[in-house]
């Protein structure tokens, strides 16, 4: 009678052993798994709004930060050129929603601002050519009198145009180049003038090639960010141009690309210009 009763206790305490596994260890660790998940979910988004939040300041953008958060302690890690732009970073970090610290391991190294320099610098040639070739497809501000000018990401244009719908136009298109940072048209007046037919662009001969050439030169010795436009040789045949020499950087030769293409009378563009970099 008492092996019967003594298995049974057995199998109870068996049973109930099990039943304490997996209904109470075990659902705790699944509890704490999925504590887990949401604290890594939050650390995902802390970290995406530390990086927007530096990707738009102006001063800070272009540096190459890493961003990593653990129980909303973000680690900072990277190199910036001064102790100042150090300090920008964190307060920027610092003022993110989630973040509950800041470990800031980032690195002072003064070579760091060349580089960013030539960052802004190429990153000027991409815009100026991103809306030369707006104005190429755009024959209603293609025939403006509209002056274009970038400086680290930041745009002004100036001039005049006919109504306020061009203006506007103008505007937006800038607002829609990547890597632009602001815009201000202040200066770029509205000018009706009923005596010019809208739209039209000056009569220009396109067998006239000397003289279709000469504009296209005087177009590029006009924009300060070709840094050697003596290089650049320009020919004209029945509408198409062709681009020849050197220049510093792909970005150079985009933009003298698409400034050789904004000349009224040029139907087309040969760039056979070479990349030998700044010397």
């Amino acid at each position: 009678m008492r092996k019967p009763i003594l298995s049974a206790v057995a199998v109870i305490v068996i049973i109930a052993g099990a039943f304490y596994y997996f209904y109470g260890y075990r659902n705790r660790t699944i509890s704490a798994d999925i504590s887990s998940i949401a604290a890594s979910t939050d650390d995902a988004t802390t970290t995406s709004a530390v990086k927007t939040a530096l990707a738009l300041n102006k001063r800070v953008s272009l540096f190459d930060t890493h961003v990593e958060t653990t129980n909303n302690i973000v680690t900072l890690t990277g190199q910036v050129p001064t102790d100042d732009d150090k300090r920008v970073v964190e307060e920027v970090t610092r003022g993110t929603r989630g973040v509950a610290s800041v470990v800031d391991n980032i690195k002072v190294d003064p070579k760091i601002q060349a580089i960013n320099a030539e960052k802004r610098y190429v990153a000027d040639l991409e815009i100026k050519a991103a809306w030369l070739g707006y104005i190429q497809n755009n024959p209603d501000l293609r025939s403006r009198q509209i002056t274009f000018a970038v400086n680290s990401g930041d745009v002004k244009l100036s001039g005049t145009v006919q109504t306020v719908e061009q203006k506007t136009a103008a505007e937006l298109a800038v607002k829609a180049i990547p890597s632009v940072s602001s815009i201000d048209s202040s200066a770029l007046s509205v000018v009706s003038n009923t005596a010019e037919a809208p739209g039209k662009p000056p009569n220009q001969n396109a067998d006239d090639d000397t003289r279709l050439a000469s504009q296209v030169t005087s177009a590029l010795d006009r924009e300060s960010a070709l840094t050697q436009t003596q290089r650049i040789k320009t020919r004209a045949k029945g509408g198409v141009v062709y681009l020849s020499g050197t220049v510093a950087s792909r970005a150079e030769k985009a933009l003298a690309g698409a400034i050789a293409r904004s000349v009224t009378g040029t139907t087309a563009i040969v760039n056979d210009l070479e990349v030998t970099g700044r010397k």
